[in-house]
């Protein structure tokens, strides 16, 4: 008897074509009141397009304030998760996560001081940066102060 190895064909199926997991910023405008213009930024993230999300991105402004205006959307694929990173911003900001940090509202930018973050604080406005760029987007850390530096032990 002569070994021989079989192939099967495998079976061809319909794939679903799906949008590319990606994150929508939406920035909404809202009535003034009290002489103050109001702002937010809603973050929407899943497998769809723009058109698709700004429904949601809607009703979660509508939540926040009347008569929500859309006036900018900017789409981008979500960044790798970084736990590090989030910790670090727990630590030493007001957000719970790197991404929070990344889609703040009305133009936020961090301002770092080295003096009491220390490495952490550069590790994150050069992370800031460079996702920042990454996207288009131009705000930057505002760093200021310096790393104090830790005597040598002696033995």
């Amino acid at each position: 008897m002569i070994p021989a190895a079989i192939h099967r064909r495998r079976r061809e199926h319909a794939r679903r074509r799906r949008e590319p997991h990606a994150r929508h910023i939406f920035s909404f405008r809202f009535p003034a009141e009290n002489g103050f213009r109001r702002l937010a930024t809603i973050l929407v993230r899943g497998h769809m397009d723009q058109a698709a999300a700004l429904s949601a991105a809607y009703a979660e402004a509508a939540k926040r304030g009347r008569e929500p205006w859309c006036v900018d959307i900017h789409t981008m694929p979500v960044p790798r998760a970084t736990p590090a990173l989030d910790a670090i911003c727990r630590r030493h900001t007001g957000f719970t996560s790197f991404l929070e940090l990344l889609t703040a509202p009305a133009g936020y930018c961090p301002s770092i001081r080295l003096d009491l973050a220390g490495r952490e604080g550069a590790m994150l406005a050069r992370a800031y940066g460079r996702m920042q760029a990454r996207s288009g987007d131009k705000r930057r850390a505002f760093v200021t102060g310096h790393p104090v530096r830790r005597r040598a032990r002696t033995p």
